[in-house]
Formats: structure tokens, C-alpha cells, sequence
């Protein structure tokens, strides 16, 4: 069986973190054969991926109007004819409503089976993308959802059940190493540290206000990613005169070998589907809170972590001393997140569900 697996581009974010891992991953189970395709000219991350075959219709990555129309316009036969020369069986689209939906077009025209990856929550795209979004369940030939409410919001909108299915993301555990080596943290400070976008949905200023009233100042809070929200986010930071407190280190690859000298690991949006970040914390035994959102309650509602409203600051606040003045249970709290990663959200789970999957349909 061949896989044709889609993907917008290869910037940093999850969605293509798990192009990368679950088409190399199955390539390397041997089980079924896998190309990879990039929609856009935008690759950030490393894009040598084992012994498969990649192919990029280096449409122009969107950053205004105009170039959003043409590459809508030349993707749909770019597409087409990428899928007709490399005659998949399978075409598996991780993110991007127009994306998504001109892979179930062609699908239909060309007789491939489709599946399309739900990877967020319904409520906070737009009116046009959810309208985009519904056209394309109701033509491609399986969904999968990555958090379990996926499967309740897909229900909500008429989709059938046994057309889902829950996969979510993977990763293996790995080894926490005691450095903070970080510029500007000292041994003894207390790290608290995110991975996300800069946006205002990730909701990185309720970490801000609930450090700014806390009594301790030996506290660092480290956020590794890129955004347009990074000037307003530093006038806030300005603002609470917390300048020698904040610590923004822009996307990168080496995100394992920093996040392991993190001390707590915080993740407190207001919507997310399941998150790379969480995953990769909780692989490497850091203790975790998050917003009690979408796929965080997967991750971390059975006591695995630490579950709050994400407006609630005084909450968050609160469970940053508890785990500051308790070492023993941060270490707790970690080794509960490692085992649950081993267990539940492995890479090896992931890759047998695809497979199972693909062979189904």
C-alpha cells in the first residue's frame, strides 16, 4: 500500500512535527510505502526524511492576499497532477482546510481513498474555514481526530461516528538531563517554560500576570517559539517590570535539550487539539499544567498533570508555588507524565493505529 502524506508546509509547529514523524516512522515499520508532499515553498524544519520520496510544489508560503489567491488558484492542479504521476492508494492531508479539501477532490476524481486530520478545535476557526472544513468531512473518506472531543464536535456537525478515528499524537520518552544550561538562568532560579506560537490564543499572559504576584522574584519563565504577538507580549512583560524574569528563545529544533532543564512545564491556551509541546514534556519527566481545554484533558485529567481555566491566574499562581516549594512532587508529577507517554501515547501506539487504519479502508 502506498501513502501520499500532505502537507502546507515545514515550518515549526505539531502538525508538522507528526508529517515528519509518522511518514518516517511508517517508512521505517516497513509495512507500507510513503511519499511525502509540501504544498509551499516555506521549510524550516529539517526535511530529509528517511528514505522517502519528497516532492514540493513550491507554491509561494501565504503571507498576503495576492499570494493566497494564486496559490489557491495553481494548487489544485499541482496537486492533481502530483497525485496522478505517483499513483498512491492512500492520501493522508494533516492541516489546512483548502488543503484538505483538494486532496478529497482529487481523490474522488482519481479513485484514492482520502483521510483527513483534524488537529484543532471547531470553535476557534473561522466561519469560512469551518464552512471549508464541513465540505471536506462530508467528502473524505475518514477523519482522524487527535483529541477525544474531536469526535464529539465532528457528531455535532453531522458527521457519522463510524467515519472517525481517534489517533492520537505520539512521541517515546526520553532522558531529563539536570542543566539549565539556558542564557540568563542561574542554577538556583526556577524555571517555568512553554512551547508555542506567539498568538494571542495561546494565552501566555495569564503565565505572566500570575508570576508577577508571586512573593519569590527568583523565577524565570522561558518561552521558545515565534509570533507577530512577541512586541505585545514584551510591553506587557515591560509593563509588569518583568524584564530580568522573561526569557524568549525563538523557534528552534533543539527543543528536547531545553525544555529538560525546565523545572515546570506550562501550557495554558484556550483551545488545542493534542499538543506536540505537552508530549514532548511529558516525555522527558517534566511536571505539567495546562488549561483545561480540548486534548490537555486527554493528556492530563487523570491526575497525570495539572488542569486549570485558563482565565484563572490566582489557580496558576497558586500550583507554581506548590510545585516551587516541593521538589519531591514535581519529580511525582513528572513520573506520572513519563509513564503515561510510555503507555498510552507512544510512537509505536500511533504507528500501529495508522497502519490499522490504512489497511481498512
Amino acid at each position: 500500500m502506498k501513502v501520499m502524506h500532505i502537507v502546507h508546509d515545514l515550518d515549526y509547529g505539531g502538525a508538522q512535527k507528526m508529517f515528519v514523524k509518522t511518514s518516517e516512522g511508517l517508512q521505517r515499520r516497513g509495512n507500507t510505502e510513503n511519499v511525502c508532499c509540501i504544498i509551499t515553498d516555506k521549510k524550516v524544519l529539517n526535511s530529509d526524511i528517511y528514505g522517502i520520496k519528497k516532492i514540493t510544489l513550491n507554491l509561494p508560503h501565504i503571507t498576503s492576499f495576492a499570494n493566497s489567491i494564486m496559490a489557491t488558484m495553481f494548487e489544485l492542479p499541482l496537486l492533481f497532477w502530483a497525485v496522478y504521476n505517483e499513483k498512491p492508494d492512500v492520501l493522508y492531508t494533516y492541516y489546512g482546510p483548502m488543503d484538505q479539501l483538494f486532496s478529497s477532490i482529487i481523490g474522488k476524481i482519481l479513485g484514492k481513498k482520502t483521510v483527513t486530520r483534524k488537529y484543532g478545535q471547531e470553535h476557534i476557526r473561522s466561519s469560512f474555514n469551518r464552512c471549508v472544513c464541513k465540505l471536506n468531512y462530508m467528502l473524505t473518506d475518514r477523519i482522524v481526530t487527535i483529541f477525544t472531543e474531536g469526535i464529539a464536535e465532528l457528531s455535532d456537525i453531522g458527521i457519522s461516528k463510524e467515519k472517525i478515528t481517534y489517533i492520537p499524537n505520539g512521541r517515546y520518552a526520553t532522558k531529563k538531563t539536570k542543566s539549565k544550561n539556558i542564557a540568563g538562568i542561574d542554577k538556583t532560579d526556577f524555571v517555568i517554560g512553554t512551547v508555542s506560537r506567539l498568538t494571542p490564543i495561546k494565552n501566555h499572559v495569564a503565565v505572566i500576570d500570575a508570576i508577577s504576584k508571586m512573593k519569590n522574584k527568583n523565577i524565570k519563565f522561558v518561552i521558545i517559539g515565534e509570533g507577530n504577538y512577541k512586541k505585545k507580549l514584551e510591553r506587557t512583560i515591560k509593563h509588569k517590570k518583568l524584564e530580568e524574569n522573561i526569557i524568549f528563545i525563538g523557534a528552534t529544533e533543539n527543543i528536547m535539550e531545553i525544555i529538560s532543564g525546565f523545572d515546570v512545564f506550562v501550557h495554558p491556551s484556550f483551545a488545542e487539539g493534542c499538543p506536540n509541546a505537552v508530549l514532548e514534556a511529558m516525555s522527558c519527566g517534566l511536571p505539567v499544567i495546562a488549561s483545561d481545554v480540548g486534548g490537555h484533558r486527554d493528556l492530563l485529567g487523570d491526575g497525570t498533570g495539572v488542569l486549570v481555566e485558563p482565565k484563572d491566574t490566582k489557580k496558576l499562581r497558586e500550583w507554581f508555588e506548590i510545585f516551587l516549594e516541593n521538589p519531591e512532587l514535581r519529580k511525582e508529577y513528572g513520573k506520572k507524565a513519563k509513564e503515561k507517554i510510555k503507555n498510552e501515547f507512544s510512537l509505536d501506539i500511533m504507528l500501529r493505529k495508522y497502519e490499522k487504519l490504512f489497511e481498512g479502508l
